[in-house]
């Protein structure tokens, strides 16, 4: 933990891991997952279900990075595989946190910037492809907010997305 983070923990005490008002954490979680599927029904993927086990690994995650105050992918496993990852953050001086429609917008808009049918030698539409790959079948949701109006939503998928040589196979264009 870097100084600065052990200073605001210190001063604010823990992260609040959803702040009162906002849509429900189990609610956010399920908006999260329908509005996934619709983006993957118009690529041809599998439905994704909401797994607890995957939604408590991402809110651990979420909580441990508002308090690291970083944002970086973990290496957590799940069946005996990695697990696929997307990360979002967003800071409000009014504490503002994502809502589902949000978030599932800013990384869905990153097809346009991905070249359908041909293998990447770059991921510049990371979020976008694990998003609607199409072999992904559950998905895990977290989220968290600190004090200084930080959100982070963290979205774990299984299996995981944004496999070298496997994108023709699972990314396609919309129908």
């Amino acid at each position: 933990m870097s100084f600065f983070a052990l200073l605001d923990l210190l001063q604010n005490g823990p992260p609040t891991p959803w702040r009162a008002g906002a849509l429900p954490r189990k609610e956010f979680c399920e908006r999260v997952t329908k509005l996934h599927n619709a983006q993957r029904l118009k690529h041809g993927s599998y439905l994704l279900r909401l797994n607890d086990e995957l939604t408590n690994i991402a809110q651990q995650w979420a909580e441990t990075l508002i308090q690291r105050k970083e944002l970086s992918h973990h290496n957590n496993k799940f069946r005996g595989m990695r697990i696929g990852q997307n990360i979002a953050m967003k800071w409000a001086p009014n504490r503002a946190i994502y809502d589902p429609e949000e978030l599932c917008d800013q990384w869905y808009r990153e097809w346009k910037d991905f070249d359908f049918g041909v293998e990447p030698t770059e991921l510049k539409a990371g979020h976008f492809t694990q998003m609607v790959w199409k072999n992904s079948t559950e998905i895990g949701v977290g989220c968290a907010q600190a004090k200084d109006g930080r959100s982070i939503v963290v979205v774990n998928y299984y299996p995981p997305g944004n496999v070298i040589g496997e994108f023709n196979a699972n990314v396609n264009r919309a129908m």
